[in-house]
């Protein structure tokens, strides 16, 4: 009869779940920031001028807007055999396009011989693109293949380096391209993508399920990485699911587990104790211990990832790897890509084990949607202190910093260079 009465209780558990469940995909819908006063959440964003004066506060100063690392440039589905396409990332004019090899290139926008940008006007022509101008032929490595005025094709000028264009090392894999900047010019750090931060995608064999871009975040980049030192906010920013701090009618009350960040400037070891060998990882175990409706009536565990754990390769890219009981494993991908100073893109992109889970992804990505847009009152607003008020348990901020200075070199754009036209 006890036993008869435990499955009952759980049954109807179960059922209670089910309207809870549905109204909090619902919530993940909304903006969970509620109206304060007088002003809306979209009228609390500053305008570029107030973003400028953000940058320094009484001698504190942000790290350099753009970081070294690899960078997400778009899906592969939006660079066709034949397409050429115009960026603004990280300060730069770039274009990217995919030549008849089905090759990406990546290289500077703007022409060696009289400064045409490539991306007004020009078109794929065989394995290299050309200037609109005057036709000038270039590789995805961005050297000069070929001059038409030119009875030999300019085979002299095509071997002066001032007449290439600047190209940047890129990789694709998993539906998405990626290119590599480096303020002096050093290559890509060694293991690849494939082989460190994207690899939970093929040992565990997830294909893509779902897509979803945010609305640009005024905050510096390295923001979400930043949060790996501060254990305690989830106590505060986060304690309900897909809602503000101070909404009152947020339904979800969450608790968390969190351990220090690991990272091989660390000296830190994998889950399966080797040491940690690629120099850009940063790894946040994080694990969700309970979800009460009301902070009173706890959920089903079915509902809770039993495995969470977030990786970063440099401050702008960001993974999370989850496990949740009969729905299977999934990985979320955050893409921050910085255009200017203080302005960044978000990208996220969901991958699932089973075909059937792929609505399970979708709603994981208005999940982690919610979760940002909880933070992202507090990044846009902040300052950067050089000399931190630590207290005693908080963790290593000197650790990060040392991690983060990995990803500038002595040519990182600074905030005294003129950025403008």
């Amino acid at each position: 009869p006890r036993l008869a009465g435990e499955n009952k209780y759980a049954q109807l558990s179960a059922v209670a779940a089910i309207p809870v469940v549905l109204y909090s995909v619902w919530r993940l819908l909304q903006d969970p920031a509620p109206t304060r006063g007088t002003k809306s959440r979209t009228q609390l964003h500053y305008g570029p001028a107030d973003r400028r004066r953000r940058k320094s506060v009484d001698g504190d100063d942000f790290p350099p807007p753009y970081p070294n690392g690899w960078y997400f440039l778009c899906a592969s589905k939006d660079i066709g055999v034949g397409c050429l396409r115009s960026f603004f990332i990280t300060g730069r004019e770039l274009v990217a396009f995919r030549n008849a090899e089905g090759e990406v290139g990546v290289v500077s926008a703007f022409c060696a011989h009289q400064g045409v940008h490539i991306g007004h006007g020009g078109f794929v022509d065989g394995d290299g693109v050309r200037c609109p101008y005057h036709h000038w032929k270039f590789g995805t490595d961005g050297k000069l293949q070929h001059i038409p005025q030119l009875e030999d094709g300019g085979a002299r000028d095509c071997d002066r380096d001032r007449n290439h264009l600047k190209s940047f090392p890129v990789t694709e894999d998993s539906r998405l391209i990626f290119f590599w900047v480096h303020a002096d010019g050093e290559d890509p750090l060694a293991p690849a993508l494939s082989a460190s931060f994207l690899r939970p995608i093929k040992d565990a064999k997830l294909s893509w399920a779902a897509s979803l871009r945010m609305e640009d975040f005024h905050m510096h980049v390295m923001e979400p990485s930043h949060n790996t030192v501060d254990w305690y906010h989830f106590k505060t920013v986060h304690h309900l699911l897909a809602a503000h701090w101070l909404n009152k009618l947020a339904p979800l009350y969450a608790t968390y587990e969190t351990k220090q960040a690991r990272a091989m400037i660390y000296g830190s070891k994998n889950d399966n104790g080797s040491p940690v060998t690629d120099p850009q990882l940063l790894v946040f175990d994080q694990r969700v211990l309970s979800v009460k409706l009301f902070d009173h009536i706890a959920l089903p565990s079915t509902f809770i990832p039993k495995v969470q754990q977030t990786s970063f390769c440099g401050p702008q890219n960001m993974a999370t790897h989850l496990e949740i009981p009969v729905v299977g494993q999934f990985l979320m991908l955050l893409l921050m890509v910085p255009i200017a100073p203080f302005r960044t893109e978000m990208q996220l992109h969901a991958y699932s084990e089973k075909w059937w889970a792929r609505p399970v992804a979708h709603i994981l990505l208005w999940a982690l949607r919610a979760t940002l847009t909880q933070d992202r009152e507090i990044w846009e607003n902040k300052i950067m202190h050089k000399t931190r008020n630590s207290i005693k348990g908080d963790w290593s901020w000197t650790m990060y910093d040392k991690w983060l200075r990995q990803f500038y070199s002595p040519s990182s754009l600074t905030w005294s260079d003129d950025l403008s036209w």
